[in-house]
């Protein structure tokens, strides 16, 4: 009879979150190729409005405790 039915189902388990974080890590961002087309697609409208134009520049201060805080 086997005792490390539990040890086994864990290191499995783990073997299978790992697996899936190396796979999650090599997809790519590229975007995908354009496929070879000769009817282009139409240039979606712009919506050119107020809010679209930039803003006055700011600037975003963050402050956070020392290293040696004693936490």
């Amino acid at each position: 009879m086997e005792k490390n039915v539990g040890r086994r189902g864990f290191l499995v388990s783990g073997a299978v979150v790992g697996a899936g974080a190396l796979v999650s890590a090599c997809t790519s961002n590229e975007p995908a190729a354009a496929p070879a087309s000769s009817a282009a697609a139409p240039a979606a409208a712009a919506g050119g409005t107020d809010n679209d134009k930039p803003g006055t520049k700011v600037v975003i201060g963050f402050s956070a405790p020392a290293a040696d805080h004693g936490w």
